[in-house]
């Protein structure tokens, strides 16, 4: 069996020695994406040896398929706690931008983006990106309706379009800061989204 020793100090459940190993290898594959990525790579990257990482996952391509369910269940957590707030639907908004933002700018690697790009030719990939669109969608969805009833505020479309609206507009956003690293750029046009949304939204009768 495998040594399943890290750091001394470093994880110690199996969960978290998982969990360490994932994080190592979204940061290598925003790095050096899916082909540039290698198990050695990994392993460095995580100060672990390869034995215990094939251990835990089996090969490159496991790992990879793991790392993408982990990525987006990482995400999703950012985009709930994210939305978590109170107030109108502008202030839900404002603070909801600001805080994920904040997630991206300083941990990239949280960006799915890899999991798209990896959807052209990978069908699990395509079905855990639909999964994960779907499921950022009903946040929204859940979060908004709760901040409506309690804001007295009403919207000019459905709220599931409204929703799809964010979702996409948003997505495409984190797409053009991920090729362009311009932050100020992203910042404006987040900007300009949020004022977008806002003309859709109204005093309830």
């Amino acid at each position: 069996m495998a040594n399943e020793n890290l750091v001394e100090d470093g994880p110690k459940t199996r969960q978290e020695r998982k969990a360490h190993i994932l994080d190592a290898a979204m940061r290598v594959v925003t790095r050096d994406g899916f082909e540039g990525a290698t198990t050695r790579t990994i392993a460095e990257e995580a100060g672990v040896n390869i034995a215990m990482l094939n251990y835990y996952f089996g090969g490159k391509e496991a790992l990879l398929s793991e790392m993408l369910t982990f990525a987006a269940r990482r995400t999703l957590e950012i985009v709930r706690e994210s939305l978590n707030h109170t107030g109108s639907v502008a202030e839900v908004l404002k603070a909801g931008f600001a805080s994920l933002w904040n997630a991206i700018y300083n941990h990239p690697e949280f960006l799915p983006y890899s999991l798209v790009l990896r959807s052209s030719y990978d069908a699990d990939a395509r079905r855990m990106s639909q999964s994960l669109y779907h499921d950022y969608r009903n946040l929204i969805v859940e979060f908004l309706a709760r901040t409506l009833r309690n804001s007295g505020e009403d919207l000019t479309v459905p709220l599931e379009q409204f929703a799809q609206l964010i979702v996409s507009t948003y997505n495409g956003i984190m797409l053009d800061y991920t090729i362009s690293g311009e932050a100020t750029q992203s910042e404006q046009q987040q900007q300009l989204l949020l004022d977008m949304l806002l003309t859709l939204v109204r005093k309830s009768d």
